[in-house]
C-alpha cells in the first residue's frame, strides 16, 4: 500500500481558502505506520492548516445525511390506528366458536347475492367481508378497483322499553361476532342476513386552470342553477336585480332577465325545464319562459291595488309584463317546485320561503296562491317538496326549515302540518333531500331520453319521472325519502321522512367547527352514506 498525504487528496494549485472544505479518504489508502486511519481531511482556512480527523470522528452535522425520517401525516396516523383496532378487536375474539352462514343482500334492490356463504368467525371482519363481496361482484381483477361497502343487520328483537314490530337497523363496524353474535342477535346456528350499500369513492383533484370565466353581472353573484336537461345552460341571480341565463358551451350570455327591483337570492329551473323561477329582496317571485327568456305569463298579484284618482296621470310602466308572484311581506329565501311526476299536466306549482316566517305554494299558470303554511316563528331559511306520496298524500310532502330551529312537515295537497321536528339546538340553515337529484331533473335522464322520442307525450314524461324517482328512492324494496339538515349548532342531522312515528333523527353528524350553512345531497339517492356540508 502507498502512503496518501494531504496535497495527494486536495486540489492542485495555488493556495485555497477554504470553509469547511472535506474530502473524504479510503481508509484502504493509509497506513497505521504514518497516522492513524483517517476518514476526513478538513482544510479550515488554508491549505498550510489540515486538519485530519480520526475516523471514529463523525463528519459535522451539515454534511451527515438527513436519516431522519419526517413525521408521519394525519391520513398515516389514522390509518395505523385503525388498523390496530382492527387487530385488537380481532384478537378480542375467542377461539373454537367455529362458523357462521352470512347471506349478502342488495340493500337497494333487496335482492340476495348468490347463496349464503360459510365464514370463520374468527376472520368475519369488516374488511374481509369486504374483500370477498367484491370477490362475489367479480371485482376482484387487478384492473377493477375495489368498492367499499356498508353492512347492515336488520333486526326484529326488541329490548326491554321498545315497541314491538319494529325492525331496527344495527351497522357492523369491526366483525360479525361483536355486533351481532356477542349481543345475542344471532347465533352460529342462524343465517346471517348482511344488507350491503356501496359507499361513494371521492378523488379530490387539483383545480389547475379555470375553463371558463364570464363576466356580465355588475354585482355580487348570490344563486346559481343549472338546467335540469343539460350542464349546457345554467341561471345565476346576482345583486344587481337581474337574473341571467347562460350559455355555458360557448360561454356567452344568452338572455338578461330584468323585472326585480332587488337582489336576486333564488333561481329555479321547473322540472321538465320550461321555465323559471327568481326570488328577489323586493318580495316578489317572477316566472320566465326558460328558452327565451322572456317574462311568463300576465302580470298578477295576490294584493289589490287601489285605484288611482282620476285626475292623477297615470306613471308609467316600466316592468315587464309577466307573472309576479307577489304576497311575502318580506323577502324570498328558497324555491321548490312541484315534483313532476306528482303535478297536474298544465298546472305546474311552486313553493316560496321567506323571512316572514310564511311559505306560499303558487299555482304558476293562474299567478295565485294555492294556499300559505304559517306555522313557524322565525324565518323560514329553506324549502324542499318531496316526490314520496306517503305522510303528504298523492302530492308529495313539503319540507320547511327555519331559524325557530324546527323543522316542519306538510301535505303538498291542503298545507296541512304533519309532523315537527325539534332535534337542532339552533337555527335551521338548510335542507337537503336524498331523491334532489331525480326530483329536479325528472324524465331528463341519458338512459331513459334514448327512448323517449321528441313527440313523447305529457304522461309518458310522468311515467319515465316516476320511475327515475322510484329507482332512486328505493331501500330494501321500500320506497324511503331521507332528509338532511344543517344548523347553527355545528351539526348535521338525518332524518327518515317515510314515516310520522319516528321523530328522532337516523344520525347526528359531528366534526365540523362552526355554523353548517349547506348540504348538497349526493346523486346517487338514498343510499349514499351521507351528504357534502360546508361551513
Amino acid at each position: 500500500m502507498t502512503n496518501t498525504s494531504a496535497e495527494d487528496v486536495l486540489p492542485e494549485g495555488p493556495p485555497m481558502y477554504l470553509s469547511n472544505y472535506f474530502v473524504p479518504v479510503s481508509p484502504a489508502s493509509t497506513t497505521s505506520s504514518s497516522c492513524e486511519q483517517l476518514s476526513y481531511i478538513q482544510a479550515s482556512h488554508s491549505t498550510e492548516g489540515i486538519l485530519l480527523l480520526p475516523s471514529s470522528t463523525a463528519p459535522p452535522d451539515h454534511l451527515q445525511m438527513a436519516t431522519v425520517l419526517p413525521p408521519p401525516s394525519k391520513r398515516q396516523k389514522l390509518a395505523a390506528d385503525q388498523e390496530k383496532l382492527d387487530l385488537t378487536e380481532q384478537a378480542k375474539i375467542p377461539d373454537g366458536l367455529g362458523s357462521v352462514r352470512v347471506q349478502f343482500i342488495d340493500q337497494a334492490t333487496g335482492q340476495p347475492t348468490a347463496g349464503a356463504i360459510s365464514i370463520p368467525i374468527a376472520q368475519a371482519t369488516t374488511k374481509n367481508l369486504e374483500v370477498l363481496l367484491n370477490s362475489i361482484q367479480n371485482q376482484d381483477e387487478e384492473s377493477a378497483e375495489k368498492v367499499p361497502y356498508r353492512f347492515t343487520f336488520l333486526s326484529d328483537k326488541q329490548k326491554d322499553g321498545e315497541e314491538s314490530g319494529v325492525t331496527k337497523a344495527i351497522d357492523i363496524p369491526a366483525s360479525l361476532y361483536h355486533s351481532i353474535l356477542s349481543p345475542g342477535l344471532k347465533t352460529t346456528e342462524d343465517l346471517i342476513s348482511l344488507h350491503f350499500t356501496p359507499l361513494s369513492v371521492f378523488r379530490v383533484r387539483a383545480v389547475t386552470r379555470c375553463s371558463a370565466s364570464i363576466s356580465g353581472h355588475g354585482a355580487a353573484i348570490l344563486a346559481c342553477s343549472f338546467h335540469p336537461a343539460a350542464s349546457s345552460r345554467m341561471a345565476s341571480g346576482s345583486g344587481d336585480s337581474t337574473a341571467r341565463i347562460w350559455d355555458c358551451d360557448t360561454g356567452t350570455p344568452f338572455a338578461t332577465l330584468k323585472g326585480h327591483t332587488g337582489w336576486v337570492l333564488a333561481v329555479s329551473y321547473s322540472p321538465d325545464g320550461s321555465l323559471l323561477a327568481t326570488g328577489s329582496y323586493d318580495r316578489t317571485v317572477r316566472i320566465w319562459d326558460a328558452a327565451t327568456g322572456k317574462p311568463f305569463g300576465a302580470t298578477t298579484s295576490s294584493k289589490t291595488t287601489p285605484k288611482e284618482p282620476k285626475t292623477a296621470k297615470p306613471a308609467k310602466d316600466t316592468t315587464p309584463s309577466g307573472i309576479v308572484l307577489s304576497g311575502h311581506s318580506n323577502y324570498i329565501t328558497s324555491l321548490a317546485w312541484e315534483p313532476f311526476h306528482l303535478s297536474t299536466p298544465g298546472r305546474p306549482r311552486l313553493a316560496s320561503s321567506s323571512k316572514d316566517g310564511t311559505v306560499r305554494v303558487w299555482d304558476v299558470v293562474r299567478g295565485m296562491t294555492d294556499f300559505v303554511l304559517s306555522g313557524h316563528t322565525s324565518t323560514v331559511s329553506c324549502v324542499r317538496w318531496g316526490g314520496h306520496g306517503g305522510p303528504g298524500g298523492d302530492a308529495g310532502t313539503i319540507y320547511t326549515s327555519s331559524h325557530d330551529k324546527t323543522i316542519k312537515l306538510w301535505s303538498g295537497a291542503d298545507g296541512k302540518l304533519l309532523k315537527t321536528l325539534t332535534a337542532h339546538a339552533h337555527w335551521v340553515n338548510h335542507l337537503a333531500l336524498s331523491t334532489d337529484h331525480v326530483l329536479r331533473t325528472a324524465y331528463h335522464d341519458p338512459a331513459l331520453n334514448a327512448a323517449l322520442p321528441a313527440s313523447a307525450t305529457d304522461d309518458a314524461k310522468r311515467a319515465a319521472a316516476r320511475a327515475r324517482y322510484d329507482k332512486a328512492a328505493t331501500i330494501g324494496g321500500a320506497l324511503t325519502e331521507r332528509l338532511v339538515s344543517a344548523s347553527d349548532d355545528n351539526t348535521v342531522f338525518l332524518w327518515d321522512t317515510s314515516s310520522l312515528a319516528a321523530s328522532k333523527p337516523l344520525a347526528r353528524l359531528l366534526g365540523h367547527g362552526k355554523l353548517v350553512n349547506h348540504v348538497p345531497s349526493p346523486l346517487q339517492g338514498p343510499t349514499s352514506p351521507a351528504a357534502v356540508s360546508t361551513t
